[in-house]
């Protein structure tokens, strides 16, 4: 029991060393203030990820750690339609719209304006109609013998 008791105290100690170092490089942070110089800080290096000091990989990293605090906050999926309907009454904005609706809707009678007639418009010859039949060149009969060069002709047997 003795040994339990050590071991709880010791936990409870480093927690506390924990706690006050990590409260030291939060003030230094802090004190700092703009990121690019916290980023460069060589005495807060060692607890910052090489890729967000690395000159190649600074930025992507940045961006990519803002993108994912940003989706935290945004719900991916839904698991019932309670769900989305509970979370969209939560918002302010969306449950004043909503109210507003309500006290608005079928307010005013909607009655559409008179319909404004169509002109007819002249109809446009097809390509058709365009194109006569007429007007093709004849293609000759099968029976008569058009005017084919000799070397074109086939030969008897």
């Amino acid at each position: 029991m003795k040994l339990l008791e050590f071991v709880q105290i010791d936990i409870k100690l480093q927690k506390a060393k924990i706690e006050e170092k990590k409260k030291e490089l939060m003030k230094k942070v802090a004190e700092i203030g703009e990121l690019e110089a916290i980023i460069d800080c060589e005495e807060l290096r060692p607890y910052i990820s090489p890729s967000y000091y690395e000159t190649q990989s600074r930025e992507s990293m940045i961006i990519r750690k803002m993108r994912n605090n940003i989706m935290k906050s945004i719900p991916k999926r839904w698991d019932n339609p309670v769900q989305a309907y509970e979370y969209n009454m939560m918002d302010a904005t969306y449950r004043e719209v909503q109210e507003e609706i309500e006290q608005n809707a079928n307010a005013e009678e909607f009655i559409p304006d008179e319909p404004v007639e169509i002109e007819e418009q002249p109809k446009q010859p097809t390509v058709a109609e365009v194109v006569k039949t007429s007007e093709k060149e004849p293609v000759p009969a099968a029976g008569q013998e058009s005017s084919i060069p000799d070397f074109m002709k086939q030969e008897e047997m």
